[in-house]
């Protein structure tokens, strides 16, 4: 709340949304951004308005040459490069007491940062050369995949070197500069708002992809299983079929709403699923939504590769979400 003593005030509602409250009622009104001061530095950031518009321009341009899979693997791209540039600068900040080459290579190290990036494939380095696109991004894939094993046969299996003709090269260049538009780094735009990106493209697209063969349970119906589940912090949850992983990350924000950030971490989140494409995106859209700890396999559970076992027998689970 920011104070007053009148019958008036401003109350800030979580996530991007403020409220206006008086003896006359609450009324809200939403905005693409805000400004908030932290350590006397005034920080911008995005609401989910401008995000999802973008995603949806991204979708413009793209539509006509491939798929929409691409655009989320940008927005991945973009916001672990932006993010670990931000953490970079900040480190190095505080490292005075070093010269300006021992600093960066003491703010390089991967303990200061979510994931393990070098120079060379961060956004910046990647998108300079227009003429370098379709090679640089899928590079800059297999390099950070290779720096994070939890990414190996994730990211690295998606590749722009099929941007081969001039329209896709043109297509391509139109993407980064729209990309360029924001600072992506999670300081200025929450994984909750990235991680509704995914859900916005996703879902958007779910009608397509149910007639080749995907198939995207309606959000509503997810949150209604999970509600009547009720996981508790400490609890197993395990999606045998986990598609897109949206009743994982159901589960572990009803837990997070429900107990808070520090109960919701101790949820034991497990999936699995068959389709390489669309399990390289679960488990990115895992992490889009902050959760960088679920325990997921690759494979078909119900038929010959139940990954989950112990001692011979599968694996027992405090509930099992399908």
């Amino acid at each position: 709340m920011i104070g007053s003593d009148s019958d008036e005030s401003y109350l800030f509602q979580e996530p991007y949304e403020w409220r206006f409250s008086s003896s006359y009622g609450s009324h809200p009104f939403s905005f693409d951004a805000f400004t908030i001061s932290v350590n006397n530095e005034h920080i911008v950031l995005l609401s989910q308005k401008p995000v999802n518009s973008l995603v949806d321009k991204a979708d413009d341009i793209l539509r006509t040459v491939t798929d929409y899979k691409f655009i989320l693997v940008l927005l991945f791209l973009k916001n672990i490069s932006d993010t670990w540039k931000e953490d970079f600068e900040e480190k190095k900040k505080l490292m005075k007491y070093l010269d300006e080459k021992e600093a960066e290579k003491e703010a390089e190290n991967e303990v200061y940062h979510t994931f393990n990036l070098k120079r060379e494939p961060l956004w910046d380095e990647i998108t300079k050369d227009i003429k370098k696109l379709p090679e640089n991004p899928s590079n800059a894939l297999i390099k950070i995949a290779e720096l994070n094993p939890e990414l190996k046969g994730v990211i690295d299996k998606f590749s722009f070197l099929g941007f081969t003709t001039q329209e896709h090269r043109e297509k391509l260049r139109q993407l980064v500069e729209l990309f360029n538009q924001y600072n992506f780094s999670n300081k200025y735009v929450s994984s909750d708002v990235i991680g509704d990106a995914y859900k916005h493209i996703l879902y958007k697209f779910a009608p397509t992809q149910a007639k080749q063969g995907e198939v995207y349970t309606p959000r509503e119906a997810i949150q209604l299983l999970v509600e009547i589940l009720d996981p508790k912090p400490g609890q197993s949850v395990y999606d045998p079929a986990c598609g897109s992983g949206g009743m994982l990350i159901v589960s572990y924000k009803y837990v997070k709403e429900k107990y808070g950030n520090g109960k919701a971490e101790k949820l034991l989140l497990y999936g699995q699923g068959y389709n390489s494409d669309i399990y390289g995106l679960c488990k990115l859209n895992l992490i889009a939504h902050g959760i960088t700890d679920a325990f997921m396999e690759f494979g078909d559970s119900l038929l010959l590769y139940p990954r989950f076992a112990e001692g011979g027998k599968l694996k027992q689970f405090n509930l099992v979400i399908i």
